[in-house]
């Protein structure tokens, strides 16, 4: 298709293209939600943070998630025991009963920072392992 066809194409562009969420309010950062079913804690952890071995590949979690390359440092996990301790480092107890209730039989949980998508546009959704609930806005943590 030439760029003269796009320019003048009367087809609303397309939907696929990740966008920036609205900027934070000042003292808060958003966070996203996930959680799904694996065998073991070892699983989840390669599924999220990839293999050590091949450091310079994307992430299994990254290339599920095609709308978005996904910065390992800025996303945490939690298995089974550790999951409500992982939502209480983020949400009130209120929200973390809400959320697991939401969870249903899920014994893994993943939240990532908006900082893990470094700024640049992006999207998220289910993928074969996790799924997506949300963006929640949390306080911001206070610097060191």
């Amino acid at each position: 298709m030439s760029i003269w066809s796009e320019l003048f194409s009367f087809e609303p562009p397309s939907d696929d293209t990740p966008e920036l969420p609205p900027r934070a309010p000042e003292g808060f950062v958003r966070v996203y939600f996930f959680s799904g079913v694996f065998a073991t804690e070892d699983e989840l952890v390669a599924y999220c943070f990839g293999d050590n071995d091949d450091a310079d590949s994307p992430t299994p979690l990254t290339r599920a998630l095609p709308g978005a390359y996904i910065d390992t440092s800025y996303l945490v996990t939690g298995y089974q025991d550790q999951v409500g301790d992982v939502l209480s480092d983020f949400f009130s107890p209120e929200q973390v009963d809400a959320l697991q209730s939401h969870m249903g039989p899920d014994n893994s949980v993943v939240i990532m920072s908006e900082y893990a998508f470094g700024g640049f546009p992006f999207s998220l959704g289910d993928t074969e392992n996790l799924r997506f609930h949300g963006a929640f806005l949390i306080k911001a943590p206070e610097p060191l």
